[in-house]
Protein backbone atom coordinates (compact mmCIF):
# COMPACT_ATOMS: atom_id res chain seq x y z
CA UNK A 1 0.00 0.00 0.00
CA UNK A 2 0.89 3.59 -0.46
CA UNK A 3 -0.27 5.70 1.98
CA UNK A 4 -0.12 9.79 2.81
CA UNK A 5 -2.17 10.80 5.41
CA UNK A 6 -1.16 14.81 5.04
CA UNK A 7 -2.62 13.78 0.99
CA UNK A 8 -6.01 11.16 2.83
CA UNK A 9 -4.07 8.49 0.50
CA UNK A 10 -4.44 4.89 0.86
CA UNK A 11 -4.06 3.43 -2.39
CA UNK A 12 -2.23 0.64 -4.14
CA UNK A 13 1.86 1.10 -4.41
CA UNK A 14 1.55 0.89 -8.35
CA UNK A 15 4.12 2.71 -10.23
CA UNK A 16 0.39 5.10 -12.06
CA UNK A 17 0.08 5.97 -8.03
CA UNK A 18 3.51 6.26 -7.12
CA UNK A 19 4.19 8.94 -10.06
CA UNK A 20 1.28 10.72 -9.25
CA UNK A 21 2.02 11.29 -5.62
CA UNK A 22 5.35 11.66 -4.46
CA UNK A 23 6.49 14.67 -6.64
CA UNK A 24 3.32 16.36 -4.62
CA UNK A 25 5.29 16.24 -1.20
CA UNK A 26 7.79 18.72 -2.02
CA UNK A 27 4.81 21.26 -1.99
CA UNK A 28 3.99 20.28 1.30
CA UNK A 29 6.61 20.31 4.08
CA UNK A 30 5.24 17.92 6.21
CA UNK A 31 3.80 15.47 4.16
CA UNK A 32 5.36 11.56 3.90
CA UNK A 33 4.39 8.90 1.95
CA UNK A 34 5.09 5.41 2.90
CA UNK A 35 5.21 1.84 0.74
CA UNK A 36 4.16 -0.48 3.23
CA UNK A 37 5.24 -4.18 2.41
CA UNK A 38 4.57 -6.47 5.17
CA UNK A 39 5.46 -6.87 8.71
CA UNK A 40 7.42 -3.90 9.50
CA UNK A 41 9.14 -4.04 6.38
CA UNK A 42 8.78 -0.66 4.29
CA UNK A 43 9.86 2.69 2.53
CA UNK A 44 9.26 6.41 3.43
CA UNK A 45 9.91 9.28 1.85
CA UNK A 46 9.27 13.43 2.98
CA UNK A 47 11.03 16.14 0.64
CA UNK A 48 12.17 19.23 1.68
CA UNK A 49 14.39 22.03 0.45
CA UNK A 50 17.49 19.70 -0.35
CA UNK A 51 15.56 16.78 -2.42
CA UNK A 52 13.52 13.92 -1.30
CA UNK A 53 15.12 11.92 1.52
CA UNK A 54 13.68 7.88 1.77
CA UNK A 55 14.22 5.44 4.72
CA UNK A 56 13.72 1.88 4.62
CA UNK A 57 13.85 -0.83 7.12
CA UNK A 58 13.35 -4.47 7.18
CA UNK A 59 11.35 -5.89 9.96
CA UNK A 60 13.34 -3.93 12.88
CA UNK A 61 13.66 -0.60 13.80
CA UNK A 62 17.77 -1.94 14.14
CA UNK A 63 17.63 -2.51 10.48
CA UNK A 64 16.62 0.92 9.27
CA UNK A 65 18.41 2.93 7.01
CA UNK A 66 18.47 6.30 4.59
CA UNK A 67 19.81 7.47 1.44
CA UNK A 68 23.19 8.79 1.66
CA UNK A 69 22.27 11.86 0.14
CA UNK A 70 19.09 13.52 -0.90
CA UNK A 71 17.33 12.81 -4.13
CA UNK A 72 15.57 14.63 -7.29
CA UNK A 73 11.71 13.85 -7.20
CA UNK A 74 12.13 11.46 -10.53
CA UNK A 75 15.17 9.39 -8.72
CA UNK A 76 12.60 9.51 -5.67
CA UNK A 77 10.32 7.88 -7.91
CA UNK A 78 11.87 5.12 -9.18
CA UNK A 79 13.12 4.28 -6.01
CA UNK A 80 10.18 3.51 -4.84
CA UNK A 81 8.57 1.61 -7.93
CA UNK A 82 11.63 -0.50 -7.75
CA UNK A 83 10.89 -0.92 -4.01
CA UNK A 84 7.10 -1.30 -4.07
CA UNK A 85 6.89 -3.74 -7.89
CA UNK A 86 9.78 -6.28 -5.76
CA UNK A 87 12.40 -5.16 -8.39
CA UNK A 88 15.81 -4.57 -6.30
CA UNK A 89 17.21 -1.73 -8.46
CA UNK A 90 16.69 0.02 -5.33
CA UNK A 91 18.97 -1.82 -2.97
CA UNK A 92 21.95 -0.86 -5.00
CA UNK A 93 22.10 2.85 -3.77
CA UNK A 94 23.70 3.83 -0.59
CA UNK A 95 22.44 3.58 2.31
CA UNK A 96 23.34 4.15 5.45
CA UNK A 97 22.24 2.46 8.89
CA UNK A 98 20.12 4.60 10.84
CA UNK A 99 20.64 3.96 14.75
CA UNK A 100 16.88 4.57 16.55
CA UNK A 101 16.64 5.87 20.09
CA UNK A 102 14.88 3.80 22.22
CA UNK A 103 14.97 0.66 19.97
Amino acid sequence: MLECPEFGVAEPANEANIRHWIPLLQDSPSAFAIVERRGGTYMQVFADAEGFHLEHQLVTPGAHYRTAEPVSAEEAVGILVSYACEKYEWAYKPWERLELQGM
